[in-house]
């Protein structure tokens, strides 16, 4: 994983507005969708009672970590990936579970924070994806007619531009993996 070149984060900008994207107030642009393991929005009660972080967010990590590796050799194996800057970051669950690679790289994403990357390697994107999942660390995945948001709940947001077929690509990898596309 790569600090991103300045030509880079420009056209990204250009495209999207905005490294910061999940900021955006003005999606008219867009085509907003939402990736998630429910076909729809859940009631507070129903929400109360299915999601906690054991039996929800790490139950349906191998779907969102298949997902994403899907979409990821769709797009000739790169994304750019930008941590946002939530203020937010649960220390008690960085050290659970991970390799002393992955802690190398995630204390080289925190001393970063506003920076965009190059990934370009799976087991990179797996990491930045599982720290979104486990809400350690929420990070914007731009492709290259699309951005996904890390989000809270496993409820990522999807923008499309509205010219790319990128929706329904991301309907079909969804349902191959036991995730939804909604909107």
């Amino acid at each position: 994983m790569e600090k991103a070149d300045l030509d880079v984060q420009q056209r990204i900008i250009n495209e999207f507005g905005r490294l910061d994207i999940e900021l955006e107030e003005d999606l008219s642009r867009f085509q907003v969708y939402l990736i998630d393991i429910y076909n729809s929005a859940l009631d507070k009660d129903a929400a109360r009672n299915h999601i906690s972080y054991e039996r929800h967010n790490l139950f349906y990590e191998q779907q969102f970590l298949k997902f994403f590796e899907k979409v990821f050799s769709q797009n000739n194996n790169l994304v750019y990936i930008y941590p946002q800057d939530t203020g937010i970051l649960k220390r008690d669950k960085i050290h659970r579970g991970y390799s002393k690679s992955e802690l190398t790289l995630l204390e080289s994403l925190l001393s970063h924070r506003k920076t965009l990357f190059t990934v370009d390697d799976l087991d990179e994107l797996n990491l930045v994806v599982k720290l979104s999942i486990r809400e350690i660390l929420l990070s914007n995945f731009f492709f290259s007619d699309s951005v996904i948001i890390g989000n809270f709940d496993l409820t990522f947001p999807v923008y499309f531009f509205p010219f790319s077929n990128f929706n329904e690509k991301y309907y079909s990898i969804a349902n191959d993996v036991g995730l939804h596309l909604r909107n």
